[in-house]
Formats: C-alpha cells, structure tokens, sequence
C-alpha cells in the first residue's frame, strides 16, 4: 500500500512538473561549433 502511494505521488509531481516546463514555439538555441586550422610544411611524400 505505502508503494503505490509513493508511486501516485511521483507521478502527479511529474504530472505537475510537467504542466510547468516552460515551451517556446522559436526557442533560441546556440550551436557548438569547432574551428581546425591546419598547415602543411612540406609535400606529401609518394611511395
């Protein structure tokens, strides 16, 4: 008995939580980038 009401009480906090959760139709979201910068110092060698 003491489970199942602790698992109602989680799921209406979740429920509620839920309801809460802050929605935006356009979110602004800013991507990681990474920049490789690369330098050769002599030709590739041909085998």
């Amino acid at each position: 008995m003491a489970t199942t009401l602790l698992m109602v009480a989680i799921l209406l906090a979740g429920i509620i939580g839920y309801r809460f959760l802050p929605v935006s139709a356009l979110p602004e979201v800013d991507y990681p980038t990474i920049q490789v910068v690369t330098s050769i110092r002599a030709p590739a060698r041909t085998w």
